[in-house]
């Protein structure tokens, strides 16, 4: 009944609810051309400190094995990827205003530890330059440990550099207009071929001569971004929802090497995030849900092949330290 009275109340015309004297004309309301934008105006130093609990599962919904020896390899596939159970893992990073040009250019630099397998852990540093507009440039990976240096080396190419800056509509929201429900919709392609070709070269160094040539498809994504408003922190909501295309990877083959392929599978895969940034642009938390199908492929040089497809689920939390 209350509900009921106030939405009496909010249709009555104005006269009326002001005893019959006329008020001041309503404010227009805002559209995209007229509201405030997402701006990066943290000052220089700033530092925001954030803890990411990701917990990922992966189950298998198929398995099929063609050669000798098949119902052996079928249950040690099983076995493996079913030993793998349920991840979870937590993990500190941090985003610092190091810098701010006359055009309004920030650079940031986000700092994010990585694990290794002998249980050290190292730092790897990626160093942006955020426009106005919310393009980003000057993209450079460091990193303490001289063999991951070598595989990040190769992403420092002027190629990666340009899709990095413009095919990720997830993370380029400076410059969005703040109209709660405001919408866009971006399709963003990677050229996965140059990014795996970086990435081995870094990784074997002279070696990549001698490895088998990786043939990879284009990597395509359709996100629509959504703003959400101000959540009970003052801070901004922005809500994206991805879904992909096709895509493969295979290398090896040949007489002595067996042929490795792995797909992305379109249905089922999918992604959505939540994002919230402070009132000076900066990244104050999140959450993040994906889906991943895979479908990887084994042939043999003699012809044995296996057929393993499984789905990767999983859920991310951003929080502020």
């Amino acid at each position: 009944m209350r509900r009921l009275l106030l939405t009496a109340l909010l249709l009555l015309p104005a006269p009326a609810l002001a005893g019959g004297q006329e008020g001041p004309p309503p404010a227009a309301p805002r559209t995209a051309a007229t509201a405030p934008v997402l701006r990066l105006t943290a000052p220089v130093g700033t530092t925001v400190y954030l803890i990411t609990e990701t917990v990922s599962r992966t189950e298998i919904e198929s398995v099929e094995v063609q050669g000798e020896d098949a119902a052996e390899l079928e249950a040690a596939v099983r076995g493996g990827l079913g030993a793998a159970g349920t991840q979870r893992t937590t993990g500190e990073s941090s985003t610092r205003v190091q810098s701010r040009g006359a055009d309004g250019s920030v650079t940031l630099r986000d700092t994010a530890l990585i694990p290794l397998p002998d249980g050290r852990e190292v730092a790897l540093r990626v160093f942006q330059t955020v426009r106005p507009n919310g393009t980003r440039t000057g993209v450079r990976f460091e990193v303490d440990d001289p063999t991951l240096q070598q595989v990040f080396a190769g992403l420092n190419s002027e190629q990666f550099q340009r899709q990095f800056a413009t095919n990720d509509p997830a993370n380029n929201l400076y410059g969005f207009p703040l109209v709660p429900g405001q919408s866009r919709t971006a399709t963003a392609t990677v050229d996965m071929q140059a990014l795996l070709t970086g990435l081995f070269g870094g990784l074997l160094g002279p070696e990549a001569a001698d490895f088998p040539a990786v043939q990879a498809s284009p990597m395509t994504a359709r996100t629509t971004t959504t703003y959400r408003g101000l959540n009970a922190a003052r801070q901004h909501v922005f809500e994206t929802s991805s879904t992909f295309a096709p895509w493969s990877v295979q290398f090896g083959g040949g007489a002595d090497s067996p042929e490795f392929r792995a797909e992305l599978l379109s249905q089922g895969s999918r992604s959505t995030t939540s994002t919230l940034f402070r009132a000076d642009g900066l990244t104050a938390g999140g959450t993040q849900s994906q889906t991943l199908r895979m479908r990887v492929t084994t042939t043999g040089p003699d012809g044995e092949t296996m057929r393993v497809t499984f789905r990767v689920t999983t859920e991310a939390t951003v929080r502020a330290r």
